[in-house]
């Protein structure tokens, strides 16, 4: 398969998935997911990974689900089936990231938002740049939170935060993230946390149960 929508690279046993719809703020259609698929059956595949770390081109990681995928419009009156989606395409790339045998790492710059926040909550590490920020955008277009943010975002900061992050729809900064508990490693850079990760290349071949680098 040739990549349209992501840019995949392996080296020194180092395995980049970055998300390539910059003008789309990273947002995630029919077309991505199964390239996002297609990655991980790759990365599966070879055994001299140390880390995957998944990342976001442009000024965006993941605005999450792409609203205009013709697979969210209406046809002759039916709602779309949304709950087909995330049984089909983001359930199915969550259980996969959180059963794969090497570490994941989120690298999150800007935003970060309803299915696309929820990916990088699945991962065992999240690197955010001071620009990221994370959003539970499911409330406003009438959802409960899904992908897993109900188990994630829990976990990681608590019911009572989690519940206002949801139902509320507010933003979460970088910053605040760190302090609450849901970003492992606070980067300050501006744009792209990718550069300040040469630790990357130190991760266990052994995926361990939950890690995080220590705090900047």
């Amino acid at each position: 398969m040739t990549f349209k929508n992501i840019l995949f690279t392996v080296d020194s046993g180092v395995a980049r998935i970055v998300l390539n719809r910059p003008e789309k703020l990273n947002s995630l259609d029919a077309e991505t997911m199964v390239e996002l698929h297609e990655a991980m059956s790759r990365i599966e595949a070879d055994r001299q990974l140390r880390v995957l770390v998944l990342g976001g081109a442009g000024r965006a990681f993941c605005a999450g689900q792409d609203l205009a995928d013709p697979a969210m419009q209406e046809v002759d009156g039916k709602l779309p089936d949304i709950g087909n989606l995330v049984e089909r395409y983001f359930k199915p790339l969550v259980m996969r990231l959180q059963s794969l045998q090497v570490p994941t790492v989120a690298a999150v710059q800007g935003l970060a938002a309803g299915g696309g926040a929820s990916i990088a909550l699945a991962c065992d590490l999240v690197v955010a740049a001071q620009s990221a920020y994370f959003l539970q955008a499911f409330s406003r277009i009438g959802l409960t939170p899904d992908t897993g943010s109900t188990w994630f975002l829990t976990r990681s900061v608590g019911t009572v935060r989690a519940l206002g992050l949801a139902m509320l729809a507010e933003k979460l900064p970088a910053a605040t993230a760190a302090e609450w508990g849901s970003s492992g490693r606070w980067s300050r850079t501006r744009s792209s946390p990718a550069p300040s990760m040469p630790w990357q290349h130190k991760s266990p071949r052994c995926r361990p149960r939950r890690w995080y680098a220590p705090g900047s």
